[in-house]
């Protein structure tokens, strides 16, 4: 039987957010960053910007996103929007 388990996304955890990120979809061009960023900024950036804005959120405590590994291997991702992580577009 398969094994999930949710963990708390850190630096030190970067490599798995990462793999979660790039697996599919448009997670390795926004690297999480369209909600946290204006238009314009986020326009503005390069991949390899976001992708480092992220490993900074991801220096914060609380975590600001979860991992979810399946068999050991990251398989998804999901980050909080709330709390100390409000993004410029949420927040008017």
């Amino acid at each position: 039987m398969s094994q999930i388990e949710i963990l708390p996304a850190s630096v030190d955890r970067f490599a798995d957010a990462e793999h979660a990120l790039t697996g599919g979809g448009d997670g390795a061009s926004c690297w999480c960053q369209w909600w946290m960023l204006r238009n314009k900024d986020f326009q503005a950036a390069t991949t390899d910007e976001r992708r480092e804005l992220l490993r900074g959120d991801l220096a914060t405590s609380p975590a600001s996103a979860l991992i979810a590994y399946l068999d050991g291997v990251a398989a998804g991702w999901v980050k909080g929007l709330f709390g100390h992580s409000v993004g410029v577009r949420l927040a008017g």
